[in-house]
């Protein structure tokens, strides 16, 4: 019995097209948002009370982890201190905000460095793995 190849459908390589497009103008996004904070910040210099400030923002500072799983972009938002031990090569695990599944609302686990320096995977309550791979293989973006 011989097992035939999978076929792409014109569906899929629409939708393959549409995650193509979709991670392009997030990083375009991420671009200009860098762009748009050097412009400002080589406009001003610090003062106390501009320093007084970031200091209390800084805390307060949040990052996006978006990762593409093949038919999909799923993201997380972690904080300041969970992106400072991820940084550090920390074992983590975040639980994220969830995300539907064939119109169920999924719980998902992203577990960073916790399988290998540098691991990253992305599973759901029900034990589906969405992504197994390396942090050099998401973005990363503060927001």
């Amino acid at each position: 019995m011989a097992i035939e190849p999978e076929v792409e459908t014109e569906e899929d390589g629409i939708r393959a097209g549409a995650l193509r497009i979709a991670k392009y103008r997030f990083q375009a996004q991420q671009m200009r948002q860098r762009l748009a904070a050097k412009n400002t910040s080589d406009d001003h210099q610090p003062t106390e009370d501009t320093m007084t400030k970031s200091k209390q923002t800084s805390s307060a500072r949040q990052f996006k982890i978006t990762v593409n799983y093949g038919y999909d972009v799923h993201s997380i938002i972690v904080n300041q201190k969970e992106m400072e031990k991820i940084r550090n090569g920390e074992a983590l695990t975040v639980q994220g905000q969830g995300f539907d599944i064939e119109g169920d609302t999924e719980m998902d686990d992203w577990s960073f460095h916790c399988n290998r320096t540098n691991s990253l995977e992305v599973e759901c309550e029900n034990g589906h793995q969405v992504f197994d791979g390396d942090l050099t293989d998401a973005i990363i973006s503060e927001i």
